[in-house]
């Protein structure tokens, strides 16, 4: 389970996308049925340690467009056919199918004509048609290792993005009132100073306000300080590009 784990942070890592902006939809194309029931048993701690929505387990490779191809090693294969190498090597690039591929898998041998090969001269390797897909290589992210194909739908919408900001925001609180010395108990209030007016991000604060307030235990106000209230402590930050100040007054200065 650990191995889906890091390839979704792999593939986030890839496309720039923080752990902290949640998505849509994970897939794991997996075709042992002990793998996908342990991978349903855990469904709950990977959506958690990936943030994402749903994770969909699957042993249907032709609904995900998941192909079985052979990955020759030709020094190997060589070495014991000699003459006869062209014409296997001819066969498992151009004529295998996909039954006999997990023949392979299955048994660690398949025979061609008067031959065989094995998995120690032909490994099978998963690919993937992203047309089998809707929104193809534009909304899915695709690696697999030597068991699984998993499949990460990247497409952000506005939602997943608030939420994502509101992460974010509640992490640089944290940082201020850690810089201010506060403990969670203390309650604070914090300015945010400087955001485009209905930006995508000055909306998702104004919607999770009291969302923010729960996790942080300080109101949020958007604008400036007034009536020169002593500020305990001043941070400039960036979410998405986008420069703002946080100022943090304690309710012992208001």
């Amino acid at each position: 389970m650990r191995s889906v784990i890091d390839i979704v942070r792999v593939l986030r890592e890839r496309k720039n996308l923080g752990v902290r902006y949640p998505l849509r939809e994970v897939v794991v194309v997996n075709r042992s049925k002990e793998f996908l029931d342990d991978i349903e048993t855990l469904k709950s701690y990977i959506l958690s340690e990936c943030n994402v929505k749903s994770l969909v387990a699957s042993g249907d490779k032709e609904k995900y467009g998941v192909l079985l191809k052979a990955n020759i090693q030709f020094k190997e294969l060589a070495a014991r056919l000699k003459s006869n190498q062209k014409d296997v090597t001819t066969y498992l690039k151009t004529k295998v199918s996909q039954d006999e591929l997990a023949q392979l898998l299955d048994v660690g041998k398949l025979t061609i004509g008067d031959n065989y090969v094995t998995t120690e001269e032909v490994s099978v390797v998963y690919t993937f048609d992203p047309a089998k897909l809707s929104g193809g290589n534009d909304e899915w992210e695709v690696q697999a290792d030597n068991q699984s194909v998993i499949m990460l739908n990247i497409k952000c919408d506005d939602d997943l993005l608030k939420e994502g900001i509101t992460r974010e925001v509640i992490n640089r609180i944290q940082q201020i009132r850690k810089s201010g010395k506060l403990t969670h108990f203390q309650h604070a209030i914090i300015h945010i100073v400087g955001l485009e007016a209905n930006s995508l991000l000055e909306n998702a604060i104004k919607e999770q306000k009291d969302a923010i307030k729960t996790q942080t235990n300080s109101t949020i106000v958007l604008g400036e300080v007034l009536n020169n209230y002593p500020i305990c402590c001043k941070e400039s930050t960036k979410i998405k590009d986008i420069a703002f100040d946080l100022c943090l007054l304690t309710d012992n200065t208001v």
